[in-house]
């Protein structure tokens, strides 16, 4: 799809009026606000966000699903592709030979590497105006930018590296390499190639990345035989929730069980805990006590949802999991739903 005539990209695509649209990108400033969120490495990202009532906000919203959505992307792209998700991401990468080999590579300061220039260029394979392609690009910016926040980053960034993902594609190709994206995370697997060996792998990757100014985060560098550990999950025949990932909730559904020790297989929530009036307060000093996070519930909606998140992940996983993964991800599904419904009945 692409944009040739002003008047469609106005009515059909932004859906207001071209005064409307440049009225509204004279305050955009103003219009975001940011905040600071903290990083696994003790840092602090920017996010510059957008309030969904603002003009801006649906100019984004409307630009994602009139235009942005409905470009075709290369098939190793699974972060923001409808239909695909973290899992299809890993999913890729299941294996039969306990030899595989694999490697993540994560794209240093994502969003803010983008250049201006890279942007302009990107939008003009989709757009014959020029005036148009200013008006997106200040629609999708800020402060020359693309903000982490704005609705319109990740989907634009996706457009950005296609043809980047296209040339990882083929080469990974040539090579028996199966190659996915995931916004800024590569995930590389190979039966053939040993890639903390093979230094020359990643040193291609580095060259056609830097061919658009991107360079790889070393820090966040990932090699794995076997496996791969990656934000909470294990790649290796099948795709499961790691211990690491699971000890939060094992912790949560034992506190609640009324079989511990000789019983434990048999769950069964204790009512008893909900008369006394401090439950929540005991189940943050067990958490402290018993775990080295700091998962603290200041109330029982944060419980839920902590509960809730569970179980979706879970979920998720079933359909990638080996037979004995299945049954302990459903029986602690079955067990959180437990939780959940004398939550509800406590409301």
């Amino acid at each position: 799809m692409k944009i040739y005539k002003e008047e469609y990209f106005y009515n059909s695509i932004l859906k207001h009026s071209k005064e409307t649209v440049l009225k509204g990108l004279g305050a955009k400033s103003e219009a975001y606000f940011k905040f600071d969120m903290p990083k696994a490495n003790n840092e602090k990202r920017t996010i510059s966000a957008l309030d969904k009532d603002n003009l801006i906000h649906e100019l984004q919203s409307n630009l994602n699903n009139n235009f942005f959505s409905l470009q075709p992307l290369p098939i190793c792209v699974k972060g923001f592709v409808k239909g695909n998700s973290y899992l299809d991401y890993l999913n890729a990468h299941i294996y039969d030979n306990s030899s595989t080999y694999f490697v993540r590579l994560d794209i240093k300061d994502f969003f803010d590497s983008i250049s201006k220039e890279v942007l302009i260029s990107t939008l003009r394979e989709f757009v014959g105006i020029e005036d148009v392609i200013n008006v997106i690009y200040d629609i999708c910016t800020l402060e020359e930018k693309l903000p982490q926040g704005a609705v319109t980053s990740p989907l634009l960034s996706n457009l950005v590296l296609r043809r980047i993902d296209q040339r990882i594609t083929l080469y990974c190709q040539s090579l028996g390499v199966t190659y996915t994206r995931y916004a800024d995370d590569l995930l590389f697997s190979s039966n053939e190639i040993d890639f903390r060996l093979k230094k020359w792998f990643v040193k291609k990757i580095k060259y056609i990345l830097c061919s658009i100014d991107l360079k790889i985060n070393y820090k966040k560098v990932k090699y794995g035989k076997g496996l791969i550990s990656i934000n909470g999950y294990v790649v290796d025949n099948n795709v499961n929730l790691s211990r690491k990932k699971l000890y939060n909730l094992t912790s949560v559904l034992y506190f609640f069980n009324k079989n511990k020790g000789k019983y434990k297989k048999i769950y069964k929530v204790d009512n008893n805990i909900f008369l006394n009036r401090t439950w929540l307060e005991d189940l943050n000093t067990f958490l402290t006590n018993s775990t080295s996070s700091k998962l603290i519930f200041g109330s029982i909606q944060k419980l839920q949802n902590f509960l809730i998140g569970y179980r979706a992940y879970l979920i998720s996983c079933i359909g990638y999991s080996s037979e004995k993964k299945i049954d302990q991800y459903s029986s602690k599904i079955n067990h959180i739903e437990s939780i959940l419904n004398k939550l509800l009945q406590l409301n």
